[in-house]
């Protein structure tokens, strides 16, 4: 609680005037806690009252980008979906087409006949399990080398997959700063992880 110079009762009413879905989850000790769903900018509104009178209208605008999961499913999932856990996306380039620095993709058990670019920096690929998840281009037609490529990004957290029938399974390239691969298995490939240019 806080008081004026008469020592009246303050009371703050905060509200969000512009930007899309959101939800003021909590306003205490003059914090404010604020849930959104879509990047962008907010316009962010107090007023004080004090039992007579209410103040001008204070505004702000804030950037802001909510971190949040990207769900894949091969065998259930569509490219359409919003990828969520109950609607999740095919697949793994269409999530990175999609998401944001900081966010994490989920690779739901199967088999991803993809080949991956990771064109963001600040991502992460978590896998369920690394024997149920599998990277595999299976496809003597084509002459490509490598699953996932990765080309002057960084902080790229790859973790719990299965990389197969490829040449290289990874290849990083022109990147210098934290590419993490954790507990992944390389099954016919004649290299798991190539970097070049470093």
């Amino acid at each position: 609680n806080s008081t004026d110079t008469d020592n009246t009762s303050l009371s703050y009413y905060l509200s969000i005037v512009s930007g899309e879905t959101h939800n003021i989850t909590s306003f205490n000790n003059h914090v404010a806690y604020v849930t959104i769903n879509v990047s962008g900018t907010y316009v962010v509104q107090l007023v004080v009252y004090d039992s007579i009178y209410y103040s001008k209208p204070e505004t702000i605008s804030i950037y802001a980008n909510p971190l949040r999961t990207w769900y894949i499913d091969t065998n259930i999932g569509s490219d359409s979906n919003p990828g969520t856990n109950n609607l999740p996306l095919k697949t793994i380039t269409r999530a990175i087409n999609l998401c944001q620095p900081n966010d994490t993709i989920f690779i739901n058990d199967g088999i991803y006949n993809e080949k991956i670019t990771i064109n963001k920096n600040n991502l992460t690929l978590l896998g369920s399990n690394k024997n149920t998840v599998y990277l595999d281009i299976n496809d003597s037609s084509d002459v490509s080398k490598t699953i996932i490529n990765i080309n002057n990004k960084k902080n790229i957290y790859i973790k719990n997959k299965t990389f197969k029938n490829r040449l290289y399974g990874i290849n990083i390239d022109n990147t210098y700063e934290s590419v993490v691969v954790f507990n992944c298995n390389f099954v016919s490939n004649k290299n798991f992880v190539i970097i070049t240019n470093r």
